[in-house]
């Protein structure tokens, strides 16, 4: 309990301490580098504290020069701080709306160019859909979680039908990314806190230009499969 009330109020602060900069230097940013760079602080700083640490294999497989999207398993509450904190690249993600309203957070979210999604309104849906297809032909990476939400149980869901769409629609390499440990870190629904490691596993990179019909219905399957194969072989 007493590392639980630890963490929120770390969060809480460095929250607040990283929003206000990234509001108030960002003006001066006008390349977008900034907000970025804070966030990196924000993820690694939270994950140190609490007593979290992230060990990634095949930063190889990351294109540093180009854009690609990131698929990543969701197993738990620190997977945006490990993500965030520990890829060195630029990179914007999908994020419920209410999130964005939240002072300080929803505002370096903003400035990070992240975007909001309301799930339970198509139209909003289709609006954040499009929103992140501009963001990557304008030259952004993406991190998406094709589950949708949380694993309940540790296990790796399905992947929804369709959400690769972003990375067909715009021809861009798919990276698999594979996340173990974090469930046992923070498990959806807890507010107990377990200090642990959390593995990323960088996989290579899927190329989504000039597929087949046949190779564009079995991507998702594809993935699915070699993100399950990473985490099963870390368990």
């Amino acid at each position: 309990m007493f590392r639980s009330i630890v963490f929120w109020i770390t969060v809480i602060i460095i929250t607040i301490f990283i929003g206000s900069v990234v509001t108030l230097f960002s003006i001066f940013d006008r390349k977008g580098n900034f907000p970025h760079l804070c966030a990196r602080i924000w993820g690694r700083a939270i994950c140190r504290l609490n007593g979290v640490k992230v060990q990634v294999n095949g930063l190889e497989n990351i294109q540093r020069d180009s854009t690609q999207v990131l698929v990543s398993n969701h197993q738990g509450f620190f997977d945006t701080f490990s993500l965030v904190g520990y890829i060195p690249i630029q990179f914007v993600l999908m994020a419920k709306e209410s999130l964005f309203r939240i002072p300080f957070l929803g505002w370096g979210m903003r400035l990070s160019g992240y975007v909001s999604v309301n799930r339970s309104n198509r139209k909003k849906s289709y609006h954040s859909f499009m929103n992140m297809i501009e963001k990557i032909r304008n030259g952004y990476s993406a991190i998406i979680f094709p589950e949708g939400r949380r694993t309940l149980d540790g296990n790796i869901g399905e992947f929804k039908k369709g959400s690769l769409l972003i990375a067909i629609r715009t021809g861009t390499p798919i990276i698999p990314v594979t996340i173990s440990g974090s469930y046992e870190v923070m498990k959806i629904g807890e507010m107990r806190i377990r200090p642990g490691l959390i593995r990323i596993k960088i996989d290579k990179p899927i190329e989504t230009s000039n597929l087949s019909k046949t190779e564009r219905d079995n991507l998702t399957k594809k993935v699915r499969e070699i993100i399950a194969n990473n985490y099963n072989s870390n368990r």
